[in-house]
């Protein structure tokens, strides 16, 4: 999804007027898309509670099919989004190894936490390398 912002300036008279960034929705159709026969998918997604810090993550499986194979969430305690969905993908992995699910697609709205799963991203902050 593509989103852009204008910015407005006007410079006649005394003083400067900035206007609100404007933003174009762009409506774009998503479906879930199962996984190759013999894979099992999993969709995470971290989640922060109105309780101050306090994240989770969830995990739902499904087969090639398309049929509802598991989920689980967990309640991390204080923390941050990133750390959920992190918890969320290795949650996943322990998950379908006891399965003995040998083939896993993971599925995040997460890019960053799929690159530092797959280590394109080397600079990882202290408190979440323990995950």
């Amino acid at each position: 999804m593509e989103k852009t912002s204008n910015l407005t300036i006007n410079t006649k008279g005394l003083g400067s007027l900035v206007s609100r960034p404007s933003r174009r929705r762009v409506l774009t159709s998503v479906r879930w898309k199962p996984p190759q026969a013999g894979w099992y998918k999993a969709n995470v997604d971290g989640s922060v509670s109105s309780a101050p810090g306090c994240v989770y993550a969830g995990v739902i499986f499904r087969n090639s099919l398309g049929f509802f194979a598991g989920a689980f969430y967990t309640r991390i305690g204080p923390g941050y989004p990133l750390e959920a969905e992190l918890t969320a993908i290795l949650h996943s992995i322990i998950y379908a190894h006891a399965q003995g699910w040998s083939f896993l697609w993971v599925e995040s709205d997460s890019s960053l936490s799929i690159d530092w799963v797959q280590k394109k991203i080397i600079l990882i902050p202290w408190r979440l390398r323990g995950l």
